[in-house]
């Protein structure tokens, strides 16, 4: 890797859409990455995979907010992340709530680890 940069890559995995709010009616849409990048600068071929969620709400005066949220280096296996992020998208989890499932799915992975 030139420089010693490590190369991150960024796949948009899904989108989910959807109308919402109570007192203001806006749209929300909710991406879901899979987040990529080598091991380290010597075994380049070898990735280990992250997620990314980004919030968008686009309310009717045209105006819109964003958020999102991103963490690195979950799993090793690409399959899992895909698995994980179908989790993530099927539940339209947010910004918000990524570190506590992202956490979840740690202690849970662990404890299935000492059966």
């Amino acid at each position: 890797i030139p420089g010693g940069k490590t190369m991150v890559k960024t796949i948009l995995h899904s989108v989910h859409k959807e109308k919402a709010g109570e007192l203001i009616d806006y749209n929300l849409t909710l991406k879901y990455y899979i987040v990529s990048e080598p091991f380290c600068a010597e075994f380049t071929d070898l990735l280990r995979y992250g997620i990314k969620i980004k919030l968008i709400a686009e309310f009717e005066d045209g105006t819109s907010e964003e958020e999102s949220k991103e963490i690195r280096d979950i799993f090793y296996r690409e399959q899992d992340a895909y698995k994980f992020a179908d989790l993530l998208s099927e539940n339209s989890v947010t910004p918000t709530h990524l570190h506590d499932i992202v956490q979840e799915y740690i202690q849970d992975t662990l404890r299935a680890a000492k059966k």
